[in-house]
């Protein structure tokens, strides 16, 4: 077994400490003049549009808030910051969409917030991608960093769970993100990947865009153009977090993916982020030549290398390694601790000494 030896943000990674609590809600749509329309406001994405397998830039997330008298109501809060699982078919949710609060479209339909636990995606008629998610969700069952599915609503609706961006977390306050929190995001998505595989699915657009913070635990959402039991792909990857590969989607694509993951969740930026503005497929270029991001001065920088180079074979062997170095870094940190005792108790005992004498 590899054991990694990088830096994790100069900081004991084994300390269970308070994880950031982000402003989850914070939704402050207003009015235009002309009461026809309503204002964009650069805010919490929690869906992700899906893309094709011919990836292009993401386009700038917006959320739209209607007036609060047309707000949906919930019934299902509860008061102990966990979800009722409610039989969605049953429940009087609010079918037209100017009754509830848009958050974003994608190739497949729409999301609208139901409420601050929970959104309602709709699909366009007859598409195929709510079956696939469906499916998905049966399959992937309860995991603490899988997105929790509520039920359907109606015959092209269903409903997840809600949480916060991590990408609109990172553009609003990356540098407030405790290094802690951000080690503990690694290995809970290494772990959710390894879940998703388990199970016979590629996720297909593995990313920190489709991730969510639900009461402080990362979950990964967006499963409508995944791969399950090697069927093909309806989505792809980022622009940023693919390398061209035959076939378009694999276990190895998801692994390569994880590792611009973890770049970009160390760094707060996408690989190569600096070449946005070259032509589409110059990204694509530098990956295929093996040419990535120098890493080797990055926490957790031999995870993304093996990552990107092929040297995981499963997700398995990266939560493997992650927890390895956790351990290692653990002892570490208490042989340091008692050292520094140690050395502070001569100190003391020196200094008495020459009182003493």
């Amino acid at each position: 077994m590899m054991l990694l030896h990088s830096k994790i943000f100069g900081m004991n990674v084994c300390v269970e400490g308070e994880l950031l609590a982000p402003p989850y809600f914070e939704l402050q749509a207003t009015e235009d003049r002309d009461a026809s329309t309503i204002a964009k406001t650069s805010m919490i994405n929690l869906l992700a549009p899906s893309r094709t397998c011919d990836p292009r830039e993401f386009p700038n997330e917006s959320v739209k808030k209607l007036p609060s008298s047309h707000a949906a109501t919930s019934s299902h809060l509860l008061t102990n910051n966990t979800l009722a699982k409610p039989s969605a078919d049953k429940e009087n949710l609010p079918t037209e969409p100017e009754m509830l609060e848009y958050i974003t479209s994608g190739k497949s339909g729409n999301v609208y917030g139901l409420d601050d636990q929970r959104i309602l995606k709709e699909y366009f008629e007859d598409d195929d991608r709510r079956t696939v998610e469906i499916q998905a969700y049966h399959r992937l069952g309860s995991h603490p960093n899988i997105a929790r599915y509520l039920g359907t609503q109606g015959s092209n609706c269903i409903i997840l769970e809600r949480g916060a961006s991590i990408h609109t977390l990172y553009q609003k306050q990356f540098s407030q993100i405790p290094s802690r929190t951000k080690f503990l995001w690694i290995k809970q998505a290494a772990e959710a990947l390894q879940h998703i595989h388990k199970t016979g699915i590629i996720h297909a657009d593995f990313g920190i865009r489709n991730m969510i913070i639900v009461n402080n635990c990362l979950k990964i959402i967006d499963f409508e153009g995944c791969s399950i039991d090697g069927a093909p792909a309806d989505s792809c990857y980022e622009l940023f977090n693919y390398r061209p590969s035959t076939p378009a989607v694999t276990v190895k694509t998801d692994i390569f993916a994880y590792g611009c993951a973890v770049y970009e969740i160390v760094t707060g930026h996408r690989p190569y982020q600096e070449f946005e503005t070259f032509p589409d497929r110059y990204v694509e270029q530098l990956y295929s030549a093996n040419r990535f991001p120098d890493v080797s001065h990055l926490p957790f920088g031999e995870v993304m290398e093996l990552c990107w180079h092929g040297g995981f074979e499963s997700m398995a062997a990266v939560v493997e390694n992650i927890e390895a170095f956790q351990r290692l870094t653990s002892e570490g940190s208490s042989k340091a601790g008692t050292w520094i005792a140690v050395s502070l108790l001569l100190v003391v005992l020196v200094a008495a000494a020459a009182w003493v004498a």
